[in-house]
């Protein structure tokens, strides 16, 4: 009697969820290798590019981040990780470290919002670069988020919670996502300036792998990170903006950055210690149970 093989659906579902950390693997190199084999050889990768960071470039990308968005939606959606990687739970029980992990990004906008205000330089801002140009940032900045977080702390993050367990998944992923960053060498950003955007985003992955574990949500990871991501731009826009006679703000920046870079570590263990403490405590019922 021979045995009716599973449809591939049925077989890529049953291979994602049995042998999660390979098959987190297997798309992670294919997403990075899609994002950074095209300009491996082109004539700004490494270190060649001075302008990478502008936002009219940024939002250039748009489309590209939307499909990126779309084919990670599908695969997931395809390979029934839906429930597995937190997209349909969003735990209110914790809003409040939801709110405190918001409060970093919105520092970074105040600032920035200071510095405009400081320098007299709002005119000059909104008109080369228009609301509309805003709007697609924060757009910009949505589509990145969903996409970096469904690849890291849904796919890359529950394959490698399933072999070494949640703690451990936390600081891998967020190692594994820092390290990612150094695409943007390839794509022409100096090595020194990638080199300290890696250790912002190795800071942030472990908050936003907190977050993830301990809401059971991946929804609090995506907010947290597109409202990062869209101070990030709108501050360096402003800097691009202002007066060069105002560069006393500089220092200021700097030492925000700095505090949002140690503040991000610190909350991850508070809700690490947090979510250990709560899952002590339902072993603890079951057992008395």
């Amino acid at each position: 009697m021979t045995t009716k093989p599973l449809p591939f659906r049925d077989t890529a579902s049953l291979f994602a969820r049995t042998h999660a950390l390979s098959f987190a693997f297997i798309v992670l190199i294919t997403y990075l290798s899609l994002l950074t084999a095209p300009d491996l050889f082109g004539s700004k990768t490494f270190n060649k590019s001075t302008d990478v960071n502008n936002a009219s470039d940024i939002i250039k990308h748009l489309p590209f981040e939307a499909i990126l968005l779309l084919s990670i939606v599908i695969l997931t959606i395809y390979t029934r990780l839906w429930s597995a990687i937190g997209i349909k739970t969003f735990a209110q029980a914790h809003l409040n470290w939801v709110l405190g992990a918001l409060s970093l990004p919105s520092i970074v906008l105040l600032i920035s919002g200071l510095q405009l205000i400081f320098a007299d330089s709002q005119t000059s801002l909104f008109t080369v670069f228009p609301l509309s140009g805003f709007a697609l940032l924060a757009l910009m900045s949505v589509f990145i988020a969903a996409f970096e977080e469904l690849l890291f702390r849904g796919v890359l993050q529950n394959g490698i919670s399933q072999s070494f367990g949640e703690l451990k998944a936390v600081v891998f992923t967020a190692l594994v996502f820092g390290l990612a960053h150094y695409a943007n060498w390839v794509h022409g950003k100096p090595f020194l300036e990638t080199s300290v955007q890696v250790v912002t985003a190795f800071s942030a992955g472990l908050l936003l792998g907190a977050l993830r574990i301990t809401t059971k949500s991946i929804w609090p990871a995506i907010i947290v990170h597109a409202a990062w991501d869209f101070s990030v731009f709108f501050m360096s826009k402003v800097n691009a903006t202002v007066s060069t006679e105002h560069t006393d703000s500089d220092v200021v920046i700097a030492s925000v950055l700095v505090f949002v870079i140690i503040a991000k570590p610190v909350i991850a263990t508070l809700l690490l210690l947090t979510h250990i403490t709560e899952t002590r405590r339902e072993i603890a019922r079951s057992v008395n149970q």
